[in-house]
């Protein structure tokens, strides 16, 4: 068993493949194994998202490309009163909490101590698919 999970956006059927396997066999030829059976992946069709290894508060494991809800808190623990949306990217060795603003992304650690809760809402592919509830 891979120590990593990913998970496989397919762009032509419109799917996503949870907590899949990938490898090349042979060496050149990408291969997801979803549900037992090994599949090519074509780069063209199908986006790769990385576990970041990190569950959220609902004990779901976030990927590169969600969107969540996050309660950052301040130097003593309180959570702030306000929920920001935030997409979980790769970015400078390490797993980011993105925004755009004006034109300029705006990003913190998805480990950094200020934060107080993290809960995936969707994903860049399908969108939101639970409320901020």
């Amino acid at each position: 068993m891979s120590r990593f999970k990913f998970r496989i956006w397919d762009k032509e059927n419109l799917e996503m493949y949870d907590e899949a396997i990938v490898g090349n066999f042979p060496k050149t030829v990408p291969m997801v194994l979803v549900g037992g059976d090994w599949l090519h992946i074509e780069p063209k069709v199908c986006e790769v998202m990385q576990c970041t290894g990190i569950k959220d508060i609902d004990k779901q494991f976030i990927y590169e490309g969600d969107i969540c809800a996050v309660t950052y808190c301040n130097f003593d623990g309180e959570p702030y009163d306000n929920v920001l949306i935030r997409e979980v990217k790769w970015k400078n060795s390490g797993y980011r909490l993105c925004e755009n603003y004006s034109g300029t992304e705006l990003s913190s650690s998805l480990t950094t101590k200020d934060i107080f809760s993290v809960k995936v809402i969707g994903n860049i592919y399908e969108g939101v698919k639970d409320g901020l509830s």
